[in-house]
C-alpha cells in the first residue's frame, strides 16, 4: 500500500484558551512504500504515538532533557512544561491510539479473512481428487529457547498447529500432512505433505519456508507468557533507561523528518513553478507551429479534393462496368434457369411417352395373345366351323376389326413420331439460344476490352500529367539559375551605384559657397544628379527586393510542385493497383462464365446423345412391332383361307 498519509500530528497548545490544532503532518510515503502492507503502516503509526508519549512522560518526571525539549518548543508557540499541556497531549495521543488499535484490529481481521478466502481457494488446486499424488518432505526453522518447554507442556497441541500452519503454507488439506517431526533446540520442524503431480515440490518448500507458521507462535507466546507473568518486574530502571534513549532518539528523528518535509515542500513548488514555464514556452511554440501548418494543410486539402472528384469519377466508371457485368450475369442466369425449365418439360414428356409406349405394348401383347387363343380355338373348332358358317362370318370381323385395330395403333405410332419430330425442333430451339449466349459472351468479352482500353488511356493521362509536372519543375529551376545570375551581377554592380551615389551627395555639400548663378544652376544639377542617383538605388533595391521575393516563391513553387508530383504519382500508383485488381476479378469472372459456358455445352451435347438413343431405341421397337404384325398376319391368313374352302 502506497498510499500518502501522515503517522502523527504535533500539536499545538494554546495557554489561554487551552485548545489543540494541528500543526504540521508528516510525509510518510516513502517509508510505507518500504513496509509494503498496512498491518506495518499502522504498527509504525502507534510506535510512534507511544514515542511521544512516553518522550512528554520521562521529560516531566525525570526533569531532564531540557536542551531536546528547548528544541521541541520551536514546533510550539508556548513552552509545553505545564501540566495541562501534558495532559491534553495525554489525551489526544490516548485517542489515537485507541483508533489506531481498533484499525489495526481490522485490517488484521479482514487480512485473516482474506488469507483463509484465498486458502480454501487454493487448496483445491493442490490437492485435487482423481489426480495422481506425490509426497514431498519440508522443513522449517523456529527460533526460541523456549520451545523444549512448550513442548513438554503440550506436545501434541503443538504437533496439531505445525500440522495447521503446514497444510495452510501449501495449500493442502491438513489429512495431506502425514508425517511431522522436530528437533528441539530452536524448534526444526519436518513435514511430509502429500499433493497432486503438478505441484513442484520447490514450491512448496518456498512457501513453508516463507510462512510465519501464526498458530504455533501463538501457542509459544501464550505459554512463555504465562511464565513470564509470574517473574519479578526486576528489570523496570533499565526498561525506563532504555525507553528514555528511544524517546530522544524519536524526537531527533521527527525533527530531521519535519526539516525534510520543509526541504521537499521548498523544491516541489520551485519545480512545478519551473515546470510551468516549460509549459508555456512550449504551448507558445506549438500554437506558431500550428499557424504555419495550417496553411500547408489548406494547400494539400486543394489538392486532395481535385484527387477525390478524380477518384469519384474513376469510380462511377467502375461502378457502371460492375452494372453492366450484373445484367449480364441476370440474363446468362435466366437462360439457365429456362433452359433447365425446358429441359425438366422434355424430360417429363419423355416419361410419359415411355409410359404410353409400355400401355401400347402391353395392349398389342395381350391383343396377341387373344389371337393365339383365337387361332388355337380356330385349329380345334374346324369342324363346327364347317358347320357353322355364320359363326366364322362373326370371327372374320373379329379378325376385321382387329386389323383396323392395329391399323390405329400403327397410327397411334405415327403421332408419337410427330412429337418426337417437335421435341427435336425444340432441342433446336435450345441449340439457338445457346448460341445466343454465346453472342452475349463475346459482347462481355468486348466491353471488358474497352474497359482495358479506358485503364490505358487513363495510365496515359497520368503520365502527361507526370511528365508536365516535371517539365514545369525543370522550367523553375531554370528560372531560379537565370535569377542567380541576376543576382550575381547586382551583387557586382550594387558597390559601384551605392560609391556613385555618395560622391554625388559629397559635391553637393561642397559646392555650396559659389556664386549666385553658378551656384544655382551647380545645386541645381547636384540636386537632380542626386536624386537620379537616389531614385536609382532606391529602384535597385526594389528590384533586390523583388527579385528575393521571386526567389523565394520559386523555392516554395518547387517545393509545393514535388509534394504535388510525389502525391500524383502515390495517387496513379494506387489508382493502377485499383484497375488491375478490377481488371483480374473482371478476367476471373469471364473464366468462371466460360467453363460455366463449357459445362453447359457438354451437358447439352450429352442430352443430344441420348435423345438420338432413344430414338433408334423407338425405331428399332417399331420395327420389331412392325415385323411381329407382319408375321401374326402371315401366320393367320392362311389359316383362315385353308378352312374358307373347307365350309
Amino acid at each position: 500500500m502506497s498510499a500518502r498519509c501522515s503517522c502523527f500530528a504535533l500539536v499545538d497548545v494554546d495557554a489561554d484558551v487551552g485548545a489543540a490544532s494541528v500543526v504540521d503532518q508528516v510525509d510518510l510515503a516513502d517509508e510505507l512504500d518500504m513496509c509494503g502492507d498496512v498491518e506495518g503502516f499502522y504498527e509504525h503509526q502507534l510506535r510512534g504515538s507511544l514515542v511521544v508519549c512516553k518522550l512528554v512522560d520521562g521529560c516531566r518526571r525525570d526533569g531532564c532533557g531540557g536542551d531536546r525539549m528547548g528544541g521541541l518548543g520551536e514546533g510550539f508557540e508556548d513552552g509545553g512544561g505545564s501540566v495541562r499541556e501534558t495532559e491534553v497531549l495525554r489525551s489526544a495521543l490516548t485517542e489515537c491510539k485507541a483508533k489506531i488499535a481498533a484499525l489495526q484490529v481490522e485490517v488484521r481481521t479482514a487480512r485473516e479473512a482474506v488469507e483463509e478466502l484465498r486458502w480454501y481457494d487454493e487448496r483445491r488446486d493442490n490437492c485435487v481428487e482423481g489426480k495422481p499424488l506425490c509426497q514431498t518432505h519440508v522443513e522449517c526453522f523456529l527460533e526460541g529457547s523456549e520451545w523444549s518447554w512448550v513442548v513438554s507442556l503440550c506436545e501434541e497441541e503443538l504437533k496439531w498447529r505445525l500440522r495447521v500452519d503446514c497444510s495452510r503454507a501449501c495449500h493442502v488439506n491438513v489429512d495431506c500432512v502425514r508425517l511431522v517431526g522436530y528437533v528441539l533446540g530452536s524448534l526444526r520442524a519436518e513435514f511430509c505433505v502429500e499433493h497432486n503431480t503438478d505441484v513442484d515440490g520447490s514450491e512448496l518448500k518456498d512457501r513453508v519456508a516463507e510462512y510465519p507458521f501464526p498458530s504455533a507462535w501463538a501457542l509459544f507466546r501464550r505459554l512463555v507468557g504465562e511464565q513470564k507473568a509470574s517473574e519479578p518486574l526486576l528489570s523496570e530502571v533499565h526498561h525506563r533507561a532504555a525507553q528514555k534513549l528511544f524517546s530522544e532518539e524519536a524526537l531527533g528523528r521527527v525533527v530531521a523528518q519535519l526539516e525534510e518535509a520543509y526541504a521537499r515542500q521548498a523544491f516541489t513548488s520551485e519545480r512545478s513553478e519551473q515546470k510551468s514555464e516549460l509549459l508555456r514556452a512550449a504551448a507558445s511554440a506549438l500554437a506558431k507551429e500550428v499557424v504555419s501548418s495550417r496553411w500547408e494543410c489548406t494547400d494539400r486539402l486543394e489538392r486532395l479534393e481535385e484527387l477525390a472528384v478524380l477518384l469519384l469519377e474513376a469510380r462511377e466508371s467502375e461502378r457502371e462496368l460492375r452494372d453492366r457485368l450484373f445484367a449480364a450475369e441476370e440474363s446468362i442466369h435466366e437462360l439457365h434457369r429456362r433452359h433447365d425449365d425446358d429441359r425438366d418439360g422434355f424430360v417429363s414428356a419423355e416419361a410419359e411417352k415411355r409410359r404410353s409406349l409400355d400401355a401400347c405394348v402391353a395392349r398389342v401383347a395381350s391383343q396377341d395373345e387373344t389371337i393365339r387363343v383365337q387361332a388355337e380355338q380356330i385349329v380345334g373348332l374346324q369342324e363346327l366351323v364347317q358347320a357353322l358358317p355364320s359363326a366364322l362370318s362373326e370371327k372374320n370381323a373379329d379378325l376385321i376389326s382387329a386389323h383396323a385395330q392395329a391399323v390405329a395403333l400403327s397410327r397411334e405410332v405415327d403421332e408419337k413420331a410427330a412429337a418426337y419430330t417437335d421435341t427435336l425442333e425444340k432441342l433446336e430451339k435450345c441449340v439457338e439460344m445457346l448460341e445466343l449466349s454465346r453472342t452475349n459472351e463475346l459482347v462481355l468479352s468486348q466491353t471488358l476490352y474497352e474497359a482495358e482500353h479506358q485503364c490505358t488511356q487513363l495510365r496515359g493521362t497520368i503520365e502527361i500529367d507526370a511528365a508536365s509536372h516535371q517539365a514545369e519543375l525543370v522550367s523553375a529551376t531554370a528560372e531560379r539559375d537565370r535569377l542567380k545570375e541576376g543576382m550575381e551581377v547586382l551583387r557586382e554592380l550594387l558597390p559601384l551605384l551605392l560609391g556613385a551615389a555618395e560622391a554625388h551627395r559629397q559635391e553637393d555639400s561642397g559646392d555650396a559657397g559659389a556664386g549666385v548663378d553658378e551656384g544655382t544652376i551647380t545645386s541645381a544639377l547636384d540636386a537632380s544628379f542626386s536624386l537620379e542617383g537616389y531614385v536609382a538605388a532606391q529602384e535597385l533595391r526594389e528590384v533586390l527586393l523583388c527579385h528575393l521575393s521571386c526567389v523565394e516563391q520559386l523555392r516554395r513553387d518547387k517545393e509545393v510542385l514535388a509534394d504535388e508530383l510525389v502525391e500524383a504519382e502515390k495517387a496513379r500508383g494506387d489508382y493502377a493497383g485499383s484497375l488491375e485488381e478490377a481488371l483480374q476479378s473482371l478476367m476471373e469472372e469471364r473464366e468462371l462464365r466460360m467453363r460455366t459456358y463449357e459445362s453447359q455445352l457438354q451437358f447439352s451435347e450429352q442430352m443430344m446423345r441420348e435423345l438420338a438413343m432413344m430414338r433408334n431405341a423407338e425405331e428399332d421397337e417399331m420395327v420389331d412391332e412392325k415385323a411381329d404384325m407382319e408375321v401374326n398376319s402371315s401366320y393367320e391368313l392362311p389359316s383362315i383361307r385353308s378352312s374358307s374352302p373347307a365350309a
